[in-house]
């Protein structure tokens, strides 16, 4: 029997936050850009993608030249974009890496879940070498229960699905009912019940709980 653990990457294993606001604190002091114009067209991208993302720098600049008149090169802003994009490493949390190896000591198949940009989802990867901490990738542009529609089909243990975003782990819990959803919330002043605030708290619920 083999055990499954479905794991998201944006703020869950990865702090997107800090890492976008570090690529913006290069972008804007290489090319003279002030910070509140590039957080403001990085607002309007986000909520036209729905994600909590820049889902294109190249898209950003261009949102920059034309509506808010800051005269840059898009293929120069786009290329200092993803030169700093790639300093990812500094940015996963510290409970990550062990959350990761003790799933793997305790012979738990590592799924890393994640959606978003296919390009920015693996620059954020190879900065920080964490697709060599999993045994899968899989990086979705759209919903997340694809992946665990074909898995279920095979599955032959438990199936955990680590996340942060309440909307989809609803939509996970509603439709996969033999899913272990284990939610996460890295930046709540004070979690929900049922809410885990660190993936030490993940690992100890499923170790406990599961594994012995």
């Amino acid at each position: 029997m083999t055990h499954t653990c479905f794991i998201d990457l944006d703020h869950t294993l990865f702090d997107t936050t800090a890492w976008h606001y570090f690529i913006a604190q290069h972008v804007c002091k290489k090319f003279k850009i002030a910070p509140e114009i590039y957080f403001k067209a990085y607002e309007e991208m986000r909520d036209r993608s729905g994600v909590n993302a820049v889902g294109d720098p190249m898209q950003l600049a261009q949102l920059l030249t034309q509506k808010y008149q800051v005269p840059v090169s898009v293929d120069d802003f786009s290329r200092e974009w993803y030169q700093h994009g790639l300093e990812s490493a500094d940015f996963i949390y510290d409970d990550s890496l062990n959350f990761l190896e003790a799933l793997g000591v305790h012979g738990v198949r590592r799924v890393l879940l994640s959606r978003g940009n296919p390009k920015i989802q693996q620059l954020k990867l190879q900065g920080t070498g964490l697709s060599d901490c999993v045994d899968e990738v899989i990086i979705v542009e759209d919903e997340k229960y694809s992946p665990l529609v074909k898995h279920l089909e095979e599955a032959d243990g438990e199936t955990f699905f680590v996340n942060d975003h309440v909307g989809e782990n609803k939509e996970i819990a509603a439709k996969f009912p033999d899913v272990i959803v284990i939610p996460i919330s890295r930046n709540a002043e004070k979690c929900p019940d049922g809410v885990c605030e660190t993936l030490d708290e993940a690992l100890e619920f499923i170790v406990e709980g599961f594994l012995k």
